[in-house]
């Protein structure tokens, strides 16, 4: 396994692993990267509509804001990584032995397991783009109009961050046996 900690990779680092032939990072933790840069943007707006007087009278809700989105990209930043580790072990799995039917059985079980993993994480990632969305949704209604593309723009990336992250889920239920779980995950999906 490979340290996927993008958290203080160069933004040209983050790009190249995205784009090298290994499987991870991929796209799940681009749809984390994408919530996080999304946080960070409506983290952005609330903070310079708190440093505005006229809006003195938000300032709880604007510092509430403030720590939240703050809060929220970190969370996905550290999904980012362990969305990465979670694709790792379903690969690891997928590479078991599988000759004799003790060790088909023993590599169904753990492709299974890690598929469950990495099913969860984007769902994970969802909620996190959710809170983003509401985010951006309060301080674009009460923020300084000046940067409300900025945060407008968070919303967009947060947007971005739920829709690939979603695909995630989807291209993992496709390959899991267990159909309790799998309606439960579509359940959430929806």
């Amino acid at each position: 396994m490979t340290d996927h900690d993008l958290s203080t990779a160069s933004f040209q680092d983050v790009l190249d692993k995205l784009g090298s032939r290994d499987p991870t990072p991929g796209g799940g933790s681009a749809a984390a990267l994408a919530g996080a840069m999304g946080a960070s943007l409506v983290r952005m707006l609330a903070s310079v509509t708190k440093a505005h007087d006229e809006f003195a009278d938000r300032g709880q809700l604007l510092e509430a804001i403030v720590d939240q989105a703050q809060e929220t990209r970190d969370h996905l930043l550290a999904y980012a990584a362990k969305d990465a580790a979670a694709y790792d072990r379903v690969v690891e799995a997928q590479r078991l032995p599988r000759e004799t039917e003790d060790e088909v059985a023993a590599r169904t079980e753990a492709v299974q397991a890690a598929l469950r993993e990495a099913t969860e994480l984007p769902l994970r990632i969802m909620e996190e783009c959710l809170q983003v969305i509401g985010l951006a949704k309060n301080v674009l209604d009460s923020g300084f109009h000046g940067a409300a593309s900025d945060g407008a723009v968070g919303a967009v990336l947060a947007r971005a961050g739920l829709q690939a992250a979603s695909l995630t889920v989807k291209a993992n239920l496709a390959l899991i046996d267990d159909d309790d779980y799998a309606q439960i995950s579509r359940t959430k999906l929806d």
